[in-house]
């Protein structure tokens, strides 16, 4: 996931979770498309964490 930002990373899993609700992958590539949501999930957790700290920060100062 080099050079992705949040933005692609949240429109991608908005992409991959409506294909899900509907109806619209077929079992085979279900698992990948869950796997690859899980991977973008985290990514974006630590991407707001990150940037959470960063503003706590300019806010102590």
């Amino acid at each position: 996931m080099s050079k992705q930002t949040y933005e692609s990373a949240l429109a991608e899993l908005k992409e991959i979770i409506e294909r899900i609700q509907n109806d619209d992958i077929n079992i085979d590539d279900l698992a990948t498309n869950i796997s690859k949501a899980s991977k973008l999930v985290k990514y974006c957790q630590e991407k707001l964490r990150g940037v959470e700290k960063d503003v706590s920060k300019l806010i102590e100062d």
